[in-house]
């Protein structure tokens, strides 16, 4: 494709971003699939870079990445500080039958390369300034593990999500927010569908920063 054709492209592409209502409703998938059930998912923690990187290195972390994760390339240990570790983790999950599961537990994450960001000469992250504020952004991508138990039940998971997010850079504390998509689950509950991580960032390297982790999931 010659210059004139990504102007052309990128023309049209920003466009249809302008417009993105002028032909009705964006498309909302609010089904749970045969045989899985609507949950609402709502926790709270508390993250801080990894000295070294749990997800990788602890053997039943491991065993779910290599399960789930295949094809992804993680920055550690070629670089350091890209993992990162929740605790103090509480919540609930709200079953549709209107049981609620108390649960605590943690997370760990890691940083991965991607393709987008290579593109542009960078394999860990996309830079740059936002159409709307003309404000300095980051984003990335990363894989996660969050390890749930009952408090007051026998009750065990484990979600294994894909992560990207974007680090908004115009205020202090920095706003993170963050997509999960869920590659699967080990526990006692198969799941789908996709939960949203927001964080106050006050340091850098991360200590003990306030974040969330919350949406809607299907189970069965």
């Amino acid at each position: 494709m010659n210059v004139m054709s990504h102007a052309i492209l990128a023309t049209v592409m920003c466009g249809a971003s302008i417009g993105i209502y002028a032909d009705g409703l964006p498309t909302i998938i609010d089904k749970c699939p045969k045989d899985f059930a609507p949950a609402v998912v709502d926790t709270t923690l508390q993250v801080s870079t990894s000295g070294g990187c749990p997800l990788l290195e602890d053997k039943k972390l491991r065993k779910l990445v290599d399960k789930f994760g295949v094809g992804s390339v993680f920055a550690y240990p070629a670089v350091q500080g890209t993992c990162v570790s929740g605790e103090n983790l509480v919540g609930t999950i709200t079953m549709a039958t209107g049981e609620t599961i108390n649960v605590e537990g943690y997370t760990e994450s890691a940083q991965r390369l991607f393709s987008e960001a290579d593109a542009i000469g960078n394999s860990l992250f996309i830079t740059g300034f936002s159409d709307t504020t003309h404000a300095l952004f980051a984003s990335g991508a990363a894989m996660t593990v969050v390890s749930l138990k009952g408090v007051d039940s026998r009750f065990e998971l484990d979600l294994v999500l894909g992560d990207r997010f974007t680090i908004d850079y115009t205020s202090y504390p920095s706003v993170d927010t963050e997509d999960f998509l869920v590659l699967g689950a080990a526990g006692d509950l198969s799941v789908t569908g996709r939960l949203k991580g927001s964080a106050e960032i006050y340091n850098s390297p991360l200590t003990n920063e306030p974040f969330s982790v919350s949406g809607f999931i299907c189970v069965k």
